[in-house]
């Protein structure tokens, strides 16, 4: 689970129509609590996985449901056994 930071990074900061990105939280919850899905991106192997999700915020907590099958949930899976 991620929360909401405290404003853009050089790493979160829109570079591509710059006008577009917004940073506020109401903006961002808006955004959030329209959208039916969202996509999380990840490297797996050295090469970047991007996989569509479903998603639920309860304030400013985000959590993502990844399909159990997906490379993505067992790459994370793996990281957290290896981590223990």
């Amino acid at each position: 689970m991620a929360t909401v930071s405290e404003g853009p990074t050089s790493r979160t900061t829109v570079k591509r129509h710059p006008e577009r990105g917004a940073y506020d939280r109401e903006t961002i919850h808006q955004i959030l609590d329209e959208a039916l899905y969202c996509h999380v991106a990840t490297v797996v192997d050295g090469s970047p996985r991007i996989i569509p999700t479903i998603h639920a915020r309860a304030g400013d907590t985000l959590s993502t449901a990844p399909p159990p099958a997906d490379p993505f949930a067992r790459s994370a899976k793996a990281r957290r056994s290896a981590s223990r």
